[in-house]
């Protein structure tokens, strides 16, 4: 899963990074993509249900270091075993 934020500023002001803001050792963010990753396996018999994650965007630039955050839901689903 990947998420975006959008920076109106130019060159090194329209920098973007990205952090979990809240404390899990299921989820990582690529702290420059945005990209969300899983750390571990998820078990649908032992990780039923959702996870809520708080994540915060700021820039990076010298001007202004203004920031967003949203909550992200996902949803551990069961998948047949074959």
């Amino acid at each position: 899963m990947i998420v975006t934020a959008i920076d109106g500023d130019v060159g090194s002001d329209a920098q973007i990074e990205y952090e979990l803001l809240t404390d899990t050792d299921t989820f990582w963010i690529v702290p420059q993509s945005g990209v969300v990753r899983v750390i571990k396996p998820l078990e649908f018999d032992v990780d039923q249900g959702n996870y809520q994650i708080r994540i915060r965007a700021q820039e990076t630039g010298t001007r202004h270091q203004y920031y967003a955050e949203t909550t992200v839901e996902v949803e551990v689903m069961d998948v047949p075993e074959k």
